[in-house]
């Protein structure tokens, strides 16, 4: 099956024309974007610091117990133990911590990839042609079938389809 190239991109300008239409208020969905991702980050940000002070604590009671058990008000066993608990009480709080870590990085990759397909979109608003370069950055993948019908795959179909639940 063929096509013209003309027609292919008029097809394709067109497609592109009307989704980036649908997504006119993309600054304001950059800032809605943005905003979660920020809010997100702090959560993630406050709680590794709880975390945190948690050890800092446990680490200041150990202190405590060790003064305890110089002068002799704490028993070794018992320092012993007090020791073993606060050990294991601070390796599950640094394993929080580093849940946390992923939580934020995963974060950060999710929103930083929603916010990807908007820069090609801005770029391409402000375009009257389309050239190789917003193709890559737009189009996914384009599939021309036997019986001449054409498939077009955006890049940010899903953020589309996401917008038009919302708008529904």
């Amino acid at each position: 099956c063929t096509i013209l190239e003309q027609e292919l991109v008029k097809a394709v300008y067109k497609i592109l024309e009307v989704n980036i239409e649908a997504l006119s208020d993309c600054e304001k969905m950059e800032n809605v974007l943005q905003s979660a991702m920020e809010k997100a980050l702090k959560k993630c940000d406050v709680q590794i610091r709880q975390l945190e002070k948690k050890i800092e604590k446990l680490n200041y009671e150990e202190s405590k117990s060790y003064q305890e058990y110089v002068t002799g008000e704490v028993s070794r066993e018992d320092f012993r133990r007090m020791q073993e608990k606060s050990a294991d009480a601070v390796m599950r709080l640094r394993g929080q911590i580093s849940d946390e870590e992923a939580n934020r990085r995963r974060y950060k990759r999710f929103f930083g990839k929603k916010l990807q397909w908007l820069r090609p979109i801005y770029r391409f608003q402000s375009e009257p042609y389309l050239d190789r370069n917003m193709l890559e950055h737009l189009v996914h993948s384009i599939y021309l079938y036997p019986d001449n019908r054409l498939e077009i795959n955006l890049n940010f179909k899903d953020e589309y389809a996401e917008r038009m639940k919302e708008e529904a």
